[in-house]
């Protein structure tokens, strides 16, 4: 028992909190729900390797039959892994599990291949070439699953991954002004964790590692035990759009005359649409009065929804007009307000009481170091550096 005691608290612990997810999740939160599959399969995992720690003997049946789920167990492990991502930073959160069973299909397959094979050499003991074609052809299929196909998987599904959290900072960027606050960072740990963990799992199933290393046992569940924390308590990027267009303040103008419909006559990139000259130097115009009279950069929660209510358009023809006239995503084009506000600031002697946090602030920036990456990347100082030089003048 004292072999498999690491193993056996990561069940005990994590088992209860999946399951707890799965039918708490299963029609209030469709990534939740992946999540908590996700953290299900790994107790699985951990199940098979405490029965065999458990039952040394090499040909008993619950050994024989853990050891074909756990090939079938890790082929599942990367695409949930992949799936849950895609649904907590994807912007069309689907309601169901619709396109996404078919990354489960080698795992599926090899089920159906180990148990087809396990129920036959147990109900025909006395056909010896046939149990041995049998237990051979299991035993080929669990080898490449493991040996390839695992680990096709994992570097297709980590690419994948890495991928939509690049696509995600790009959406962030063009549609949030305070990006830190609401890009998930904390997926880039996950991934590496993740990676991490395949490694383990490697060294563990060829004996490197053995089943009582309290190392392995540690790492796994400091690794289960930061997703559930960070998972079941983070909004999904949908949720965050949502609060985004539900803070947008209601327009005073009809809004079948603020929104255009949009005639999209050529898509050229992502997020890029074109639109008529006139209508671009027209939404330009707005643009520029609006920003430089209202200052809505002042408002450290503007986001792109709040920004095309007040220029009265659409935020695709707003992002469009941005990016056309300054080549700027909006949460830079957004700043470079800001910092041209700070700058003025931190040249008014009625400001000078200030300090440089707090000028910060009043320029719209919701954090000391969003306010200090910003101005350095728009003036290649900081505003430390910048009041310095200034006190030097005088």
């Amino acid at each position: 028992m004292k072999t498999i005691l690491p193993i056996l608290i990561i069940c005990i612990i994590f088992g209860p909190i999946s399951l707890i997810g799965i039918t708490r999740n299963i029609s209030r939160s469709i990534p939740k729900l992946w999540l908590s599959i996700y953290i299900f399969i790994i107790v699985l995992l951990f199940v098979t390797m405490a029965v065999v720690g458990l039952y040394p003997e090499e040909n008993h049946p619950l050994v024989n039959l853990s050891s074909l789920f756990f090939y079938v167990l890790i082929l599942a492990l990367p695409p949930c892994m992949y799936i849950y991502l895609r649904q907590l930073l994807g912007t069309n959160e689907s309601s169901h599990s619709e396109g996404f069973i078919e990354h489960l299909y080698p795992a599926i397959a090899l089920f159906i291949v180990n148990t087809t094979s396990f129920i036959l050499i147990y109900s025909n003991q006395e056909d010896w070439e046939f149990l041995e074609m049998t237990s051979n052809t299991m035993t080929y299929a669990n080898v490449i699953s493991l040996l390839f196909i695992f680990l096709i998987q994992n570097v297709f599904y980590s690419y994948l991954a890495i991928k939509l959290f690049k696509i995600h900072k790009v959406n962030v960027d063009d549609i949030f002004s305070y990006p830190k606050s609401v890009r998930l960072q904390w997926v880039v740990l996950y991934i590496i964790l993740y990676i991490i963990f395949i490694i383990f799992l490697y060294l563990f199933h060829t004996n490197i590692i053995p089943a009582n290393n309290w190392t392995f046992g540690l790492f796994i569940s400091l690794y289960l035990g930061f997703i559930c924390w960070k998972g079941y308590n983070q909004k999904t990027y949908t949720e965050l759009i949502d609060e985004a267009i539900n803070e947008t303040p209601p327009s005073t103008v009809n809004l079948e005359n603020i929104i255009e419909q949009e005639t999209i006559e050529e898509k050229t990139s992502y997020g890029d649409y074109l639109i008529d000259d006139e209508k671009r130097e027209n939404i330009g115009a707005k643009l520029d009065s609006y920003m430089n009279n209202e200052k809505p950069f002042l408002d450290p929660k503007l986001t792109i929804y709040k920004l095309a209510k007040g220029v009265g358009t659409n935020i695709k023809y707003l992002r469009y007009v941005i990016s056309y006239q300054s080549n700027l995503s909006f949460v830079k084009f957004v700043n470079s307000y800001r910092v041209e506000q700070a700058k003025d600031f931190l040249t008014s002697p009625e400001h000078s009481v200030y300090t440089i946090e707090t000028i910060g602030e009043m320029s719209g920036f919701k954090s000391k170091s969003s306010f200090y990456t910003a101005f350095k990347e728009v003036t290649n100082t900081t505003p430390s550096e910048f009041k310095k030089r200034l006190s030097l003048f005088d």
